[in-house]
């Protein structure tokens, strides 16, 4: 299990909106993130959204496969995702 932005003041979405950067469906290579950013997938579960850090190549790997969920991308600081997460910006 990874790690999600959940911050305590507002929703994720609105959170993602004010700090990061949204670069779409189809974001940059994990190897193209500058080490002070780190790309956040905002998926719609229909029931629930999640937005999950993609803390690594493999997690940016998950997510990136298509399986019929709305996903889309978005560029945050390490210190505005660490600040809304359980995450220590480090890799699992």
């Amino acid at each position: 299990m990874g790690y999600y932005i959940n911050p305590d003041s507002m929703t994720k979405e609105e959170y993602l909106k004010g700090h990061g950067r949204d670069v779409g469906l189809f974001p940059c290579a994990f190897d193209q993130v500058s080490g002070d950013d780190v790309l956040v997938c905002h998926v719609n579960n229909v029931i629930f959204t999640a937005a999950a850090i993609a803390f690594d190549q493999r997690e940016y790997d998950t997510f990136m496969k298509g399986d019929g969920r709305i996903k889309r991308w978005y560029l945050l600081s390490r210190a505005d995702a660490i600040r809304a997460s359980d995450w220590d910006g480090g890799v699992s």
